[in-house]
């Protein structure tokens, strides 16, 4: 298929798509000339960002010699390993835990936290379904422009470790135009009911922002890992329009997972809804105070 037809092909079906997905999500369709959302805005860079870095930022496997190359290899998270299928992963040359994902997809994960005790031909099932379950009609287009064209993998990265031991915490920074404006910290375990975040500006100020349903709590940021986190994100999205670069808070200090240039897909639901106008508003100035603090809110919703 050429070059010309392809890309075509993609745009039509990421129009197609995104429109509906958001639609679905957010209860409009986008406007996109000019964007006006958070959301909109994601939707005008799936269909019209062509920069070629995002080719290298979205695979999970190449970004890391990017951000080491920007930011030094201690913010890496190791690589164990990388294979085509699934049925070549070798286990024999893998720690007891670690962490299975996909190189060309954002969300799916494997935790093996004992692989003594793991059933390995079900974990081989599950990771043969990864990309067949989510692009049925013409799989080597992607409606996210930088996925397309990257070589698919499974790879293997440690079980990362909080300071003390327990699961390790995830933290966010929102940056337009590489400059910092957002912090979002996650508690708990991805996926279960346990899980909390916390919204915070650049200057610890927690912020009254609800994001996809995950329930708010009052969150201590302390100011040393917000500052390294805030320096290091705006030091690896220098010249984007936009990223989020998600952080683990790990035992040997701060590391990034992945840097994410189509938030949630154009499909993130704020509460209250009218944030997702007040976020669009960081394409064109990084200034937050218009947004309501967890003092001044009259949510009641958020527990400690």
């Amino acid at each position: 298929m050429s070059s010309i037809v392809t890309s075509l092909l993609s745009r039509a079906r990421s129009w197609w798509q995104v429109r509906r997905l958001h639609q679905r999500a957010v209860g409009h369709l986008p406007q996109i000339n000019p964007p006006r959302t958070y959301n909109e805005h994601i939707v005008h860079r799936i269909l019209f960002d062509r920069d070629p870095r995002l080719t290298v930022i979205s695979d999970k496997i190449a970004v890391k010699d990017f951000i080491a190359r920007v930011v030094g290899e201690k913010y890496v998270v190791p690589l164990l390993g990388k294979w085509l299928r699934p049925e070549d992963i070798d286990w024999s040359r893998l720690p007891r835990a670690f962490v299975l994902k996909p190189n060309q997809l954002s969300g799916p994960f494997v935790v093996i936290g004992d692989q003594t005790s793991v059933d390995r031909s079900s974990v081989v099932q599950l990771i043969n379904g990864w990309p067949k379950a989510r692009f049925k009609f013409l799989p080597h287009i992607r409606t996210e422009w930088g996925y397309q064209g990257i070589e698919p993998f499974i790879m293997a990265e440690p079980l990362l470790k909080a300071p003390d031991g327990g699961v390790v915490q995830e933290l966010n920074v929102f940056t337009f135009g590489g400059k910092a404006a957002l912090v979002r910290v996650y508690k708990g375990r991805k996926l279960t009911a346990e899980r909390r975040d916390g919204w915070f500006d650049v200057d610890g100020r927690q912020l009254a922002i609800r994001a996809n349903h995950v329930q708010s709590g009052v969150f201590a940021l302390p100011e040393a890992i917000r500052r390294e986190a805030i320096d290091v994100a705006q030091a690896v999205s220098a010249g984007f329009s936009h990223l989020r670069v998600d952080f683990y808070m790990a035992s040997g200090g701060l590391m990034i997972g992945e840097l994410t240039p189509y938030s949630w897909g154009a499909q993130c639901r704020f509460t209250p809804p009218e944030l997702d106008f007040e976020l669009g508003k960081l394409w064109q100035s990084v200034d937050t105070t218009h947004i309501p603090t967890y003092e001044s809110s009259a949510e009641s919703d958020l527990t400690t």
